[in-house]
């Protein structure tokens, strides 16, 4: 007889009635499947005896449970984060007092930017660089063999093929 068959025949084929009856009354909990909450209780299922498995389990909330936000206790962990990060910033400054000295160049940056939306300068600036780059376009046009005569125009554009083929190359082994 092999080692196997020893040991199954040495193991009872069933367990003992007192195993599948009720579980004991310590082993009983609110999260024991014969509660009526409705949560699991220990193990991978309930088809195992709760002596195998004696420390209750959770039951694994749905996917769509994972996505409901808890409109009080999101708001104060928003709170407190944004309290952190203040906490955090306050501490820096502290320690690098330095930084103070660079303070109005975002303070000015940021009142350029006001004024320059309350006062409309947004649109006058379109207006007047549009009207720019186009006698710009105008100019370049009417002067471009002058800017960049036929040969030199050649030159870039060989150049720039050049290039091209020399970076598409693989790079060779290194000594």
């Amino acid at each position: 007889m092999s080692q196997a068959q020893q040991l199954n025949t040495s193991l009872p084929s069933s367990p003992p009635s007192s195993l599948l009856s009720s579980p004991p009354p310590f082993l009983i909990s609110p999260l024991h499947p014969l509660s009526v909450d409705g949560v699991d209780s220990v193990g991978p299922g309930h088809s195992c005896s709760p002596s195998v498995f004696p420390f209750p389990r959770r039951a694994r909330p749905e996917l769509g449970g994972l996505f409901q936000k808890e409109k009080g206790s999101q708001r104060a962990s928003d709170i407190y984060f944004v309290l952190l990060a203040w906490a955090f910033v306050l501490v820096q400054v502290w320690l690098n007092l330095w930084m103070l000295q660079l303070l109005p160049i975002p303070v000015a940056v940021w009142v350029l930017k006001k004024l320059v939306v309350r006062f409309g300068l947004k649109r006058f600036a379109e207006k007047t660089l549009s009207s720019w780059w186009v006698g710009l376009e105008k100019f370049g046009s009417e002067r471009q063999d002058a800017i960049m005569p036929g040969p030199i125009k050649g030159l870039v554009q060989f150049l720039l093929r050049v290039d091209t083929k020399v970076m598409a190359c693989p790079p060779g082994p290194t000594p």
